[in-house]
């Protein structure tokens, strides 16, 4: 029985660091995505957010791209590496006046606690681990019933809470928005920047 235990023991580490390289840090065994979410394919800007493991997945499903841009105003896009989440794209129209940000604000994201990205004409916040941007529609557009005074775009890293995104966010939230922006339909010319 005790040799059993020890075997186990000293196979136990090579089996929970199969991913592992010779002087122990672990590694992706996947490839990155070609785009982030089939909106940019700058994986320089969106490596840093996928963490060691064996398998990546993106849910781009709700993100209805075609060869006209998109064919509505939202859209969402999460990705997961070994099932756990580790980010989530989310856009959705401003259907307020005066609403900047604030569908995506929580108590986490205290606007006043948010740092500014200033090298766009798109409005920009990022905390530790979310970013989110806004266009204002000027004129307002049309979305069914409701008038859209802006667009905002989230980018969510919280599921990797022990890290701190900002800098990555930072240089990531504006390519992602205009990318978005720049498939809208005709409709929202307004909203792009």
């Amino acid at each position: 029985m005790k040799v059993l235990r020890l075997a186990a023991m000293l196979t136990a580490p090579a089996f929970l660091c199969a991913a592992c390289v010779s002087d122990g840090t672990q590694q992706r065994e996947y490839a990155l995505p070609d785009t982030l979410c089939g909106l940019i394919d700058d994986q320089d800007l969106y490596a840093p957010f996928f963490p060691p493991g064996e398998e990546v997945w993106v849910d781009d499903s709700s993100v209805a791209i075609g060869a006209e841009g998109t064919t509505w105003i939202e859209g969402s896009c999460s990705l997961s590496v070994d099932h756990e989440y580790i980010l989530v794209i989310q856009v959705a129209p401003v259907r307020q006046v005066e609403q900047e940000l604030g569908g995506f604000l929580t108590e986490d994201l205290d606007p006043e606690a948010a740092e500014e990205v200033t090298d766009s004409p798109i409005v920009s916040k990022v905390w530790p681990h979310a970013a989110i941007a806004h266009t204002d529609c000027a004129p307002p557009s049309r979305d069914g019933d409701y008038e859209v005074y802006g667009i905002d775009v989230l980018i969510n890293a919280e599921f990797q809470a022990d890290e701190d995104f900002s800098e990555e966010l930072a240089r990531l939230i504006n390519p992602v928005a205009q990318a978005w922006f720049d498939l809208l339909p005709d409709r929202y010319s307004s909203c792009v920047p």
